[in-house]
């Protein structure tokens, strides 16, 4: 079997290979890709846009894998020459939130092996797009800073190239054949888009070091909660802002450590619009002392901050299956999360962790700290959201799914 991957950008085998800086981006690929690099019986391959090559396009190899790197999503040319040198048995697009996916797919139509390409669903902008700015207020969304005029970076205009990408997706979609997801939302999504696609369920393999480490409430900092992002309002770090009050009326100790590039505190030209409300809002609830931005994290690096948290919070207003939730889960702590999206498919409220309405932040207050005052329960919601993790995120289970909609797919299209 010849299998083709086209990712957004590189696995960190892959900037090895060219040289890049390795990214904390794409990294639950990486368990995926190095198996498929060493099974028996599969010639593999993996293709990846990234614009600081030096090269249109170049092949490396490292081991048995060929790693080719496109400098332009746009590049039609490159990637038909790609498809034409590995004439691969399958070509699986990982995600369709940009607009790689569609040029991948009309390269597939052009080269006559529609029927065996197969797009992955990971975020699906254009929906994403409607709940953009979350339950931020208008004067928030409207009212640019100094660094947002100068880059044209405004929200809106953030919401708007979510849109844009959203339609480069839903082209990419009504081309394919084939899709994979795994929750309720992007079949719902997807189907809505392309009636006749046919959907295949394969749910994620994480991270490495997450399958490797367990949550121990004796070893975290006690009442300190975790949030993975805090970019842009879909995110929703606002409301851990506005709940954190009411936390800390009962837990004065309390305290949000969130991971990611500090977009707050910075002044001048570095600050941005959604930066700017979270500090005044910080200021405004008093609470600007117990937020801690702790930067951009490596896998290890993440794994850590997770396990120091006495609970993971994700806040966001659309997700599909959020990563962050299910390494969490997968190291038995407890979560608190909105209800939105797929999320539901992944935990059930009140048994892994508790669910909430995205836009009540009094309730996302009213969970943590049924976290943090009784510590039976809490171990228990982790040891319930290892259990079905372990069964989610299962490595070779989901690895012989993933083999079998490739034969599937062969198979049928052959």
């Amino acid at each position: 079997m010849k299998v083709l991957w086209v990712c957004k950008g590189p696995v960190p085998e892959a900037s090895k290979a060219f040289g890049l800086p390795v990214s904390a981006k794409e990294g639950w690929l990486v368990n995926v890709s190095d198996r498929m690099g060493k099974q028996p019986g599969i010639d593999f391959a993996l293709a990846f846009f990234s614009e600081k090559l030096a090269q249109p396009c170049e092949m490396r190899r490292a081991g048995a894998t060929a790693f080719w790197g496109i400098k332009s999503a746009s590049d039609a040319e490159s990637i038909r020459r790609v498809l034409k040198l590995e004439a691969p048995d399958v070509v699986h697009i990982w995600g369709t939130e940009n607009e790689a996916a569609m040029r991948v797919m009309e390269a597939c139509i052009a080269e006559g092996i529609a029927e065996r390409a197969v797009i992955s669903i990971q975020g699906l902008v254009g929906f994403c797009s409607q709940h953009y700015m979350g339950n931020l207020p208008w004067a928030a969304q409207v009212v640019p800073t100094l660094r947002d005029v100068v880059r044209r970076d405004t929200l809106l205009m953030q919401q708007r190239r979510f849109a844009k990408r959203g339609e480069y997706e839903a082209r990419a979609l009504r081309l394919a054949h084939h899709a994979i997801g795994r929750t309720t939302w992007d079949y719902a999504c997807a189907t809505e888009i392309n009636p006749e696609i046919q959907y295949h369920f394969n749910n994620e393999t994480l991270r490495p070091s997450f399958y490797r480490h367990r949550w121990d409430l004796g070893q975290c900092e006690r009442f300190s909660i975790f949030a993975s992002q805090a970019q842009y309002p879909l995110k929703g770090f606002h409301n851990v802002i506005e709940a954190l009050p009411a936390i800390l009326r009962r837990f004065p100790e309390a305290k949000v450590y969130v991971a990611g590039e500090n977009n707050a505190f910075k002044g001048g030209l570095l600050r941005t619009a959604y930066g700017a409300y979270l500090v005044k809002r910080m200021r405004a609830l008093g609470v600007t002392d117990r937020v801690r931005y702790v930067g951009m994290l490596q896998e290890e690096e993440m794994c850590a901050q997770f396990l120091k948290a006495h609970v993971f919070v994700s806040p966001s207003s659309i997700e599909n299956s959020p990563n962050s939730v299910g390494e969490a889960m997968l190291l038995g702590m407890p979560v608190v999360s909105s209800a939105v999206g797929g999320v539901g498919d992944l935990m059930s409220h009140g048994v892994e962790g508790y669910l909430y309405q995205s836009d009540a932040p009094y309730m996302l207050s009213h969970y943590v700290c049924k976290v943090f005052e009784d510590d039976e329960n809490a171990r228990r919601l982790g040891e319930s959201a290892n259990i079905r993790a372990r069964s989610t995120h299962d490595p070779d289970v989901n690895f012989d799914a993933l083999l079998a909609i490739y034969r599937g797919i062969i198979a049928g299209g052959a």
